[in-house]
């Protein structure tokens, strides 16, 4: 878009003004999404320490009941997902040094 756009612009003075307007609309677009990766990984961490919360418990008692273990073996599950939080983190600061 950038491209059709500075071609279109015939005198300088058009093209700069363009050209400092769409490096903002972008700086901008990456900032709108440098938050919403964190908003998402803010998101995964109070999954973790909900679950972790919940996993506290099952360690107390070394009786072994079914039910309980397979919850508790899911919650590792979903906590092994939470490296998606760690993609959503990269993936932020990756935003924040390309310009």
């Amino acid at each position: 878009m950038r491209n059709v756009v500075l071609q279109s612009a015939l005198d300088c003075g058009c093209r700069d003004k363009v050209h400092d307007a769409l490096r903002e609309l972008e700086d901008f677009e990456r900032q709108r999404n440098v938050v919403k990766l964190l908003a998402a990984a803010r998101e995964e961490r109070r999954k973790i320490g909900l679950l972790t919360d919940m996993l506290s418990d099952f360690a107390e008692d070394d009786t072994v009941d079914e039910g309980v273990v397979e919850t508790a073996s899911l919650m590792f599950l979903d906590i092994a997902a939470a490296q998606e939080g760690s993609r959503i983190l990269r993936e932020a600061r990756s935003f924040k040094t390309c310009k």
